[in-house]
């Protein structure tokens, strides 16, 4: 039940990200809540690996869908960032909300960096002043709204 119910959030979070958000952006950028949610989801070991690939996946492909970005991009970013966490998880605990937020930070930053690698090498480049302020503002904004993202979901996973 919970893993389509998962997809439900997935798809809500898509959705507001896509639409809501787009009216409180700061300096350009809003917040990734599609990150935070599967970053989260990753860090909370509630499913196999198999299954957050697929929840990665499906995340990616509404940002993808979404976003201007190439498309493509963000679905293997995102499948990427779920398989490291697991991994990194086995080694380091990530357990209380403060890691989950560092974490979320620094990956935010990290897929904005790629995201705008990816797009200089794919002719598409971003002005640098521009790439900074969306990647900063991003990914502070994101961190920001992280504890509102936790407060949802340790809601709905204790039902």
């Amino acid at each position: 039940m919970k893993k389509w119910f998962s997809l439900f959030v997935i798809l809500a979070a898509a959705l507001i990200q896509a639409t809501l958000l787009d009216h409180f952006k700061i300096f350009g950028a809003k917040p990734d809540l599609l990150l935070i949610i599967m970053v989260t989801l990753a860090g909370i070991f509630l499913f196999q690996l198999r299954w957050l690939i697929i929840l990665a996946a499906i995340a990616g492909i509404f940002k993808d869908i979404f976003s201007v970005n190439t498309f493509g991009v963000n679905t293997l970013l995102f499948c990427c960032w779920v398989v490291l966490i697991v991994r990194a998880s086995k080694k380091m605990s990530i357990d209380d909300n403060l890691r989950r937020a560092i974490l979320i930070l620094i990956i935010a930053v990290l897929h904005s960096i790629a995201t705008g690698i990816i797009a200089l090498l794919l002719g598409n480049p971003v002005p640098l002043g521009i790439f900074l302020r969306v990647t900063f503002f991003g990914a502070l904004y994101t961190l920001l709204i992280t504890p509102l993202i936790f407060k949802v979901l340790a809601r709905w996973l204790k039902s």
